[in-house]
């Protein structure tokens, strides 16, 4: 068997016995427990340094394949999607965001540790995978047809219908959705308070205390090994807001919007009524973190 099989085999046993499947169940998550520990023996390399070649040309492959999608796609945006081409950095800049996402290395702790959770596991609970896209598009500013794919190929469970639709939702693309920037030290505390699960996935952290776990910038000797935090989390989401706000305020933004929510909205949500759910956001911001 190749070491993508192996891969697969110990996926698809974690999700089989995940607790969030089996429910009070001791054996099923002792043995999903067994399972993901066997799988990061075989994943762990004894002593790895990362060598600066491959990894340039890692992300050399990668912006040579977002400038082709970009290329191709272009020409054919409407609206908005034109905004999030990166108006502040180069290419290669854009690829090595994209590549710090898809490995679980953006400085971010709990970012980390669910990417890296997720490559081992092939699943997140629903609110995560919203964090995980909605900083990628917000804090990254990265298009969401860069980071749907790297998400879209972890999925055990990838439903394309369900998959896209999140994607674009998420990252604030379609228009008709209150903008989810969720603060990803803030869910860090929150649902992960102990430092547990972020220690678990993120073993440069290993030692720290909870508060440490999630924001190791702020120790006078941050751990080695661990890179620091690839945006300034405060500063990148109010950027993003306003950069998004300012698109929706131009003008025939609203008729845009109430096509999409007549085509696309649920009758049942009230979804067309787009000028009377403006007073919502704040409110849902504040649960966000934001």
């Amino acid at each position: 068997a190749s070491a993508d099989d192996v891969r697969r085999a110990y996926r698809r046993q974690a999700l089989r016995y995940h607790p969030d499947r089996n429910p009070g169940d001791e054996a099923a998550r002792d043995a999903c427990l067994k399972v993901q520990e066997a799988y990061r023996e075989l994943t762990r390399p004894p002593e790895v340094v990362y060598n600066a070649a491959d990894v340039a040309a890692q992300v050399e492959q990668a912006a040579e394949e977002v400038e082709r999608r970009r290329a191709r796609s272009v020409e054919g945006d409407q609206g908005w999607q034109r905004v999030r081409v990166p108006l502040d950095r180069g290419r290669r800049q854009h690829a090595a965001a994209v590549l710090a996402t898809a490995e679980g290395r953006t400085g971010l702790p709990f970012v980390d540790a669910c990417m890296r959770y997720a490559r081992a596991t092939g699943w997140l609970n629903f609110r995560m995978r919203s964090m995980v896209q909605a900083v990628a598009s917000y804090h990254l500013w990265l298009d969401w047809r860069d980071s749907g794919p790297v998400l879209a190929r972890l999925w055990t469970d990838y439903a394309p219908g369900i998959h896209w639709a999140q994607s674009q939702m998420q990252s604030g693309v379609t228009g008709i959705n209150t903008l989810r920037i969720y603060n990803p030290v803030k869910q860090g505390h929150d649902q992960d308070p102990t430092g547990a699960f972020t220690r678990r996935w993120v073993l440069e952290l290993e030692g720290l205390d909870a508060k440490a776990t999630q924001e190791p910038w702020r120790l006078a000797a941050p751990p080695t090994g661990y890179p620091p935090p690839i945006v300034d989390v405060p500063q990148a989401a109010r950027a993003a807001r306003e950069r998004i706000h300012a698109y929706r305020r131009r003008p025939g933004f609203r008729e845009e919007a109430d096509a999409v929510a007549a085509k696309h909205g649920s009758r049942k949500s009230g979804m067309r009524q787009i000028k009377a759910r403006r007073g919502a956001r704040d409110a849902r911001q504040a649960e966000l973190g934001v």
